[in-house]
């Protein structure tokens, strides 16, 4: 018997037929109830275990179990005997919106089943995505911990998707790794890269996709710009020996960075 999910009841799910072929099971292998140690109570149409005299090996009866897991069609059971993959993905669904620890109770799931689950989740998500061919990607990185540890994160602006995380660091030879991944040809389908203006990233951009032109993000250029007005200010304030000329450049670096709209007639 296997448990499954449908809807929000858990039921007997249909024997697939390949499986009645393969299914050798010792009498030491009992199924459980996937919410908690109940042992199942055979029902009409549900699998039945076949006894057997003599017990074979715990090795035996683990590849016994491996080919039932793996033989039936349409990827109907996951790779562990407790649960269905209808109900990995179940679980896996329902982290996008919450964390493993705020898993219903009714589901009597320990931190590595849930984790597992949504692994599987994961895996499932990435095959329905295909192989990536992006023509205009994103490229930054983030913090993994404390200690200035990064990775790289790769996303396909067009379709909205992120589309590689890796690397060891930050740097140019990280990059690489992805480009590598992508492969040459789809390498010379990208046409625009956006990125910061850090340098390791624009090097390997331009030795890997050269075709691809470079975009800096906003957020970038307006700081190097806050920069220079403010450099440019303070020479100013230096420059000038008159205090009331002073006194009028003092106190104005908020207001030299805020938008015309934005300024009150004071100002």
């Amino acid at each position: 018997m296997i448990l499954d999910l449908r809807g929000n009841a858990w039921v007997e799910a249909e024997v697939p037929a390949c499986l009645l072929a393969v299914v050798r099971v010792v009498s030491s292998v009992t199924p459980t109830d996937f919410l908690g140690s109940r042992p199942l109570t055979p029902s009409a149409g549900s699998l039945e275990i076949p006894r057997s005299a003599s017990s074979p090996s715990p090795g035996a009866q683990k590849n016994s179990l491996r080919d039932v897991w793996h033989c039936a069609p349409h990827g109907v059971l996951a790779a562990n005997p407790h649960y269905t993959k209808r109900v990995a993905l179940y679980v896996g669904k329902q982290c996008r919106s919450a964390s493993i620890n705020e898993m219903p109770a009714d589901l009597h799931l320990d931190g590595h089943a849930a984790e597992e689950m949504e692994k599987l989740y994961m895996r499932e998500q990435l095959a329905l995505v295909g192989n990536p061919r992006p023509g205009v990607i994103g490229i930054d990185e983030i913090s993994i911990r404390k200690g200035h540890v990064y990775r790289i994160v790769i996303i396909d602006l067009e379709r909205g998707l992120p589309i590689w995380f890796g690397g060891v660091d930050r740097s140019a030879e990280s990059l690489v790794m992805f480009y590598d991944f992508l492969g040459v040809r789809h390498t010379q389908r990208i046409r625009l890269a956006v990125m910061d203006m850090w340098k390791p990233f624009r090097n390997a951009t331009e030795a890997q996709a050269p075709q691809a032109a470079i975009l800096y993000g906003k957020f970038h250029v307006l700081r190097h710009l806050n920069e220079a007005m403010d450099q440019a200010r303070k020479a100013e304030y230096k420059r000038l020996t008159n205090t009331l000329d002073r006194q009028y450049i003092k106190g104005q670096k908020y207001v030299l960075r805020s938008h015309r709209e934005n300024r009150s007639p004071e100002k």
